[in-house]
């Protein structure tokens, strides 16, 4: 399992009060806009990096916060 968790960028499994946390979400008010789309709880597992590896994706990603904190 620990092995899956490394290909995935956050690095966890969604929870069931993650899941209960997208749908309270989704019955409030505060979702009254959003129509026929659907919500990914993957932990990033979907997300496009194109050929680079995931290793890439969270360096360039730490560099870019580095240089945005000084």
């Amino acid at each position: 399992m620990e092995k899956i968790k490394e290909g995935i960028p956050l690095r966890d499994y969604p929870k069931p009060e993650d899941v209960a946390d997208a749908v309270v979400f989704l019955a409030s008010d505060r979702a009254r806009l959003i129509t026929g789309y659907s919500i990914r709880l993957d932990g990033g597992m979907c997300l496009p990096v194109g050929t680079r590896t995931w290793e890439d994706y969270y360096t360039s990603h730490e560099e870019a916060a580095k240089k945005k904190t000084g």
